[in-house]
């Protein structure tokens, strides 16, 4: 699973749900990377949930502070999770629609910015990911607790 945060604290959206799913281990480890740049995916176990590893990748803010997710860092933290499912030799993937709720930047933008990255690397050969599974919220102005 690739999930993203503005600063690996796991608060708030798509985190907050995977904090809570997984197990306070999940959220401990991550803490070792809060000094993450943003664009980039950091690796951590899975705790609870049905996955080897859970890639989290912060999609906005920065060192110097908080800001607006956009395409390019969603790019970014997407081919960075598939460089670091590559290393540990994963073959499935399930992509959330990454920050949406939390970043202000529409989730259509979000869900293209994902889709390019897949098919660009998954068509190409670029990645070894076998299979990408893109999940939707079911009303994406919902935000899950």
């Amino acid at each position: 699973m690739c999930c993203g945060d503005e600063n690996l604290t796991m608060r708030g959206g798509l985190a907050e749900t995977v904090r809570l799913a997984a197990s306070r281990a999940v959220l401990d480890e991550a803490r070792r990377y809060l000094q993450a740049r943003p664009g980039r995916a950091v690796v951590t176990s899975a705790g609870d949930l049905p996955a080897r590893c859970i890639f989290h990748g912060i999609t906005t803010g920065s060192r110097d502070g908080p800001g607006r997710a956009s395409r390019d860092p969603i790019r970014q933290v997407l081919d960075s999770c598939l460089y670091q499912a590559d290393c540990l030799h994963v073959r499935t993937m399930a992509v959330p629609l990454l920050d949406a709720a939390t970043s202000g930047l529409d989730p259509a933008s979000f869900l293209d910015a994902i889709f390019h990255v897949l098919v660009r690397s998954i068509a190409s050969g670029w990645t070894g990911i076998d299979e990408a599974r893109i999940v939707l919220p079911v009303d994406p102005t919902h935000q899950q607790r």
